[in-house]
């Protein structure tokens, strides 16, 4: 034990009953029980917590790789259906994530799907074993039930496109902590629903820009033409601005996505 936590490695959950959990042989009585076993959580599932809606499952690979970075910044490459996400991660590393539709996604794709990347690291060699998991985007009618919470992937998710996994986790665990100073589960069901709206709202628009080829590149036209813009919608993103304070830039952006092709030709007359 240190500081009050008590640490069980290698033990199981077999159950959940009133008031306590069963871990191997033993039962645990606890005053709550918070369930943050992901996305296959069998907390959710044995506090009859099921998803009330999940989207099409897609499948995310990621491996790091030995090459010199060719920037600082994370980069994305995107096509329909399909995008790669790459990190540099050291001096003489980066971490590429490659994220699609289809189930029998490999890096051996990379070439063909994204030629310029392919090229990048036509001679660079896998740093560590290429990792994998589903992306999806779950939403539950509620997270909490008697004593019990979810949180993090277990209490719903949105799809990786958005970057928005952990973050999402982060805040809910904040209200949570607060909720539970309070004795209270209904301030966290309450805000669980509130953060996690715009996330679902940009994760749904990005997936449906993933399978349209015309519209994307009139958005990406858009946003680079106007930076103040894309920083304003990303406050928005990550929690930086209320969706409130940049309604105006949101009808904005929809506007000048609709008249994209006339904005270019004027900007550059």
């Amino acid at each position: 034990m240190t500081d009050g936590v008590t640490v069980r490695w290698a033990t199981p959950v077999n159950a959940l009953d009133a008031g306590a959990v069963r871990i191997g042989r033993q039962t645990v009585h606890c005053r709550w029980v918070i369930g943050a076993d992901g996305t296959n959580s069998r907390v959710r599932r044995w506090a009859a917590l099921e998803p009330a809606w999940s989207s099409l499952a897609r499948v995310g690979l990621r491996q790091h790789f030995c090459v010199t970075p060719w920037t600082d910044c994370v980069e994305v490459y995107w096509r329909d259906r399909c995008q790669a996400y790459v990190t540099p991660v050291g001096s003489e590393e980066i971490c590429i994530a490659l994220i699609g539709d289809r189930f029998g996604l490999s890096f051996a794709d990379l070439p063909a799907l994204f030629p310029e990347l392919g090229r990048r690291i036509t001679a660079a060699k896998p740093a560590t074993a290429i990792r994998g998991a589903i992306s999806v985007s779950t939403r539950l009618r509620r997270v909490i039930r008697g004593r019990l919470a979810l949180v993090g992937d277990a209490s719903g998710s949105v799809d990786a496109i958005t970057g928005e996994g952990l973050a999402l986790a982060f805040r809910q665990a904040a209200i949570l902590a607060e909720a539970l100073s309070k004795n209270d589960l209904a301030i966290y069901q309450a805000a669980h629903r509130r953060i996690g709206r715009i996330p679902r709202l940009l994760s749904r628009l990005m997936l449906g820009l993933g399978g349209r080829a015309g519209m994307r590149r009139r958005a990406l036209r858009v946003l680079s033409c106007r930076p103040h813009l894309f920083n304003r919608l990303l406050a928005v993103h990550v929690g930086a601005l209320t969706p409130a304070a940049a309604s105006l830039d949101v009808v904005g952006f929809a506007w000048r996505l609709l008249a994209a092709d006339f904005l270019a030709a004027y900007d550059h007359a």
